[in-house]
């Protein structure tokens, strides 16, 4: 596992395999603290994210969940620290991994969206995802959600996977 950036949960539903990133815990640890090298969060994103594709066996059209806080990767509490640099730092490595193998990505955001997810379009239609009508703030919704909402190409938020 890296520090400082992610855990992973792999789940099955269906036949779709979803992968789910969770932030590590534990803000106070003097290691995460010290990592703010925003080219090394992205760097250990793409390669954490390498290894969940990997280990998951996750083919071209499957759908890779994330949920990042922001400001635990950078060692703080949840919610407290909210920095779109390092959500965008986290969503470059991951996505760029995840555009590479044709996986999808969802990011979900806080619960001031009701844990909404952001998605493509093209993985809302493929899924047969049911489309809300919110645009994620750094501050309503997290930096990661809003973030991707900025970054895909035809963004869409979902109010879940089910």
């Amino acid at each position: 596992m890296e520090r400082g950036i992610v855990f992973w949960r792999i789940i099955k539903r269906g036949s779709c395999p979803l992968v789910g990133a969770y932030p590590l815990r534990g803000g106070t640890d003097p290691e995460v603290k010290t990592m703010t090298n925003l080219s090394e969060i992205r760097e250990q994103s793409a390669r954490a994210a390498e290894a969940v594709c990997e280990a998951a066996r996750l083919r071209a059209g499957d759908l890779f969940v994330v949920g990042c806080s922001s400001s635990e990767v950078i060692g703080d509490q949840i919610g407290t620290n909210s920095s779109l640099e390092t959500a965008e730092a986290v969503f470059e490595g991951i996505y760029g991994t995840l555009q590479k193998r044709g996986i999808f990505l969802a990011a979900q955001c806080c619960e001031h969206l009701n844990r909404a997810l952001i998605v493509e379009r093209e993985a809302c239609e493929k899924f047969d995802l049911e489309e809300v009508n919110v645009i994620p703030q750094p501050k309503a919704g997290g930096s990661f959600g809003t973030t991707a909402y900025r970054r895909f190409a035809d963004p869409v938020a979902v109010e879940s996977l089910c």
